[in-house]
């Protein structure tokens, strides 16, 4: 858009105009409605789409603190019955010796027994042979009954006592190599553990990322859902002043028709004047005392043309913070900003005027009673219209005033 017609855009919209059926001011808040309807879509998908993964990411959280509640009762079971059989290996390895002990003396008396049973033995068989024994032989014969025995009770002895040694061998290396499966399988759940615990710590902050920008982009919607209904109600009062500027015009038709009619009868002729296309005003508002808008140098007057464009207002280069006045005293109809268009002020001088102070940042709200010379704004770079500098117009019932004696 060219600058002025940028302004014309700004200025129509805010202000009671003329014409708004068909008119591309109109149109213009209507684009910056569609254009805000469709940024509240994507915002909405997009909200939709991050509370969706927000949602996937809680269920994943709660998923992995099952699985480390799990992890962490099988560490517990695992270490306990590891617990259990280091303890068992260690009466164990203690009582080996012991058992060690016993049959290396079992072994030793066992082969001494056999030795002096052998000499026994060999002893009653000689005396068998080379004395008549008589009774005395069946004597002998018990007492070799009775060595044999004996030596076949300290055999047995030895056997179970080796065999008990065995079996406590083995049962010690059996628990050894379960200790170290149960230490294998702890290092591994322990490894487990500790992914677990690293995996949803990175869910966590990767939840509460998202938790971040959902949030960030619900302030973003509310701010534009905001602005919608800002554009909304500026829409409604345009409809309700077209309203009006309808009535207005069927009235003055209606009075021109009786005037006509009145000078037909009384046969007065009745020259009309020209239209006044100096957008000049000799009304009795404009013989006020009003208030300089703002010190500055004039860049663009009123009436002249840029890019074609005929300005309807006067803009002006200002320092930084200079003082923007209201040139009375009235209501404050808009104060803030509008998409595209940076912070404007429009206020409601009575007698059907509206003066609107563009290029500023305003110090008045909305709705309040502003009076001649009071502080309204400041100049400022922040939310500046396009061409830079403040912009001042001032219009009655919709029509450009030329405001040049507010500026001498």
């Amino acid at each position: 858009m060219k600058p002025f017609g940028y302004f014309r855009a700004i200025l129509f919209i805010l202000s009671i105009p003329q014409l708004f059926a068909d008119n591309p001011q109109t149109s213009s808040v209507n684009n910056n409605l569609s254009t805000l309807n469709q940024q509240i879509n994507i915002l909405n998908q997009d909200l939709d789409s991050k509370q969706k993964k927000k949602h996937a990411l809680d269920s994943a959280i709660q998923h992995s603190e099952k699985a480390i509640s799990s992890a962490e009762l099988l560490l517990k079971k695992l270490k306990a019955q590891r617990d259990a059989d280091v303890s068992q290996l260690k009466q164990l390895q203690m009582s080996i010796p012991q058992i060690e002990s016993q049959t290396a003396r079992a072994e030793d008396y066992v082969e001494y027994s056999i030795n002096q049973i052998y000499k026994q033995i060999k002893q009653l068989q000689f005396q068998e042979s080379s004395v008549l024994m008589g009774n005395a032989s069946l004597d002998s014969e018990r007492k070799k009954i009775y060595l044999v025995e004996l030596l076949k009770m300290e055999q047995d002895r030895y056997i179970k006592l080796n065999d008990k040694l065995l079996k406590l061998q083995s049962l010690n290396q059996s628990l050894l190599r379960e200790v170290k499966r149960l230490d294998d399988k702890l290092g591994d759940t322990k490894d487990m553990h500790q992914q677990l615990v690293i995996d949803k710590n990175a869910k966590l902050a990767q939840a509460s990322s998202v938790a971040k920008q959902i949030a960030k982009e619900k302030a973003q919607l509310s701010h534009l859902k905001q602005r919608q209904a800002e554009l909304n109600k500026l829409l409604k009062q345009l409809a309700e002043a077209e309203k009006r500027q309808k009535q207005q015009a069927a009235l003055a038709a209606k009075k021109a028709n009786q005037q006509t009619t009145s000078t037909t009868n009384t046969t007065t002729k009745v020259t009309q004047s020209k239209p006044d296309n100096s957008f000049e005003d000799n009304s009795p508002f404009m013989q006020r005392k009003l208030a300089k808008p703002v010190e500055g140098k004039i860049l663009v007057g009123f009436g002249q043309k840029r890019d074609s464009v005929r300005n309807n207002g006067i803009l002006l280069a200002t320092k930084e913070n200079t003082p923007i006045y209201s040139i009375s005293g009235g209501s404050v109809l808009f104060s803030g900003e509008l998409p595209g268009f940076g912070q404007i002020i429009v206020v409601d001088n009575g007698d059907n005027y509206t003066s609107v102070y563009s290029g500023i940042l305003a110090k008045v709200a909305k709705g309040s009673r502003v009076s001649a010379g009071q502080t309204i704004a400041t100049s400022g770079s922040s939310n500046n219209q396009p061409m830079g500098g403040v912009y001042f117009e001032l219009r009655h019932l919709g029509t450009p005033v030329n405001p040049s004696k507010l500026f001498d």
